[in-house]
């Protein structure tokens, strides 16, 4: 949702607590305060109306990371904002800062994931085109090889078995569970 391009030298790190589900509000009130912010998010897909969408979420819900600079102001103003219910603190009561351990400050790092695409859970398969020969590699219907009859992007996949259903209809497959047929290897 809001990604910080590049390691900001003078940004101090802190983990706020919002309420569940106003991540997005939170992150607008804290930027009028002039904080950096970090919500790190996942993609997953979602039926909406009828169709199947990718949407991003919070990655953890109700937590954010907000980076203090020399020209905003006291860390303990984040928590005016509605939608932030507090700051992660040390036993003491202050504010935790997230440091630097060895290696990547810890939010930079995390940020680096979400780039990479290590929470993307979208299916990364490839398209299939009508009339290719395939193979079922799971399920009920493992090993059985099959012409594809329709497909559509994020939707399971018709694929019409040999020998099943004489030719009429087909079996949605979940297109992770498709393979290419090698003809070669059948004669």
């Amino acid at each position: 949702m809001t990604m910080i391009e590049n390691e900001t030298p003078g940004l101090t790190w802190f983990a706020a607590r919002t309420r569940p589900g106003h991540e997005v509000a939170a992150v607008d009130g804290l930027r009028q305060l002039r904080f950096d912010v970090y919500l790190p998010s996942e993609k997953r897909l979602k039926r909406l109306q009828g169709r199947t969408r990718v949407v991003a979420r919070p990655l953890i819900p109700g937590l954010m990371f907000v980076g203090r600079g020399p020209d905003a102001p006291m860390i303990h103003t984040a928590v005016s904002v509605t939608a932030v219910q507090d700051l992660v603190r040390r036993v003491s009561g202050e504010p935790a800062e997230i440091r630097r351990e060895a290696g990547r400050h810890p939010v930079y790092a995390l940020q680096a994931m979400e780039a990479a695409g290590d929470f993307d859970h979208t299916p990364r398969t490839r398209s299939w085109a009508k009339g290719e020969r395939v193979k079922i590699t799971a399920g009920c219907f493992t090993g059985l090889i099959g012409e594809v009859m329709a497909a559509r992007e994020g939707e399971r996949v018709h694929v019409l078995l040999s020998g099943l259903f004489a030719g009429k209809s087909g079996v949605p497959v979940d297109p992770k569970y498709l393979v290419i047929e090698d003809t070669r290897s059948a004669a």
